[in-house]
């Protein structure tokens, strides 16, 4: 780095990787000043859950604190799902394509994760019901540090596929209350 600006190199027009340009943000350094705080806060989360205290200050090392206004759109259906978040404090809406709403997202639930690990597009999208906080994590440095620890990643893995597991069997229970609605309606 001393290097290059003592060659008088105009380093500005560069391409630095995400995790270059986030470490230096004010949302990644209020987070880096009490990783422990973070770490004690978050170890608690689903998605964290079963992670030791190494594999926990990797994933604070990597994560930035985000405030998203009320009525602020934090996702769009069809975009790039170039991140995910964990919903810290606040209250947000889903709204699908079909124009299906689910409101009142509890605090510490992912969202965004199925399109990071999938590389599908956004299938939804997310509105900040109330002023919220967030924990924002880019793809891209979640996969380089998956990359560096197997375990981790499979431990992260893991309790994805359980929160989306749980998401699925409270969707199905909904069906198959409005499918019962139906055919009760067809008798009458």
């Amino acid at each position: 780095m001393l290097e290059n600006r003592r060659s008088g190199e105009d380093r500005r027009h560069q391409n630095t990787s995400a995790s270059k340009e986030r470490r230096h943000t004010p949302d990644r350094r209020a987070l880096l000043k009490d990783p422990e705080g973070t770490m004690q806060r978050i170890k608690n989360i689903d998605m964290f859950k079963g992670l030791k205290d190494g594999q926990l200050r990797k994933m604070v090392s990597i994560c930035a604190k985000k405030n998203y206004p009320s009525q602020h759109q934090i996702y769009t259906v069809g975009e790039e799902s170039n991140d995910m978040f964990i919903l810290f404090k606040g209250k947000i809406s889903i709204a699908f394509n079909s124009g299906v709403e689910v409101q009142d997202i509890a605090p510490t639930g992912t969202v965004g994760e199925m399109g990071v690990f999938t590389g599908e597009p956004r299938s939804a999208s997310v509105v900040a019901n109330t002023d919220c906080i967030a924990l924002v994590f880019s793809k891209t440095e979640l996969f380089r540090l998956f990359k560096g620890d197997t375990e981790l990643w499979i431990k992260i893995l893991m309790n994805i596929i359980k929160s989306l597991s749980h998401k699925l069997r409270k969707d199905n229970q909904v069906i198959e209350e409005l499918m019962y609605r139906v055919r009760s309606l067809e008798i009458l």
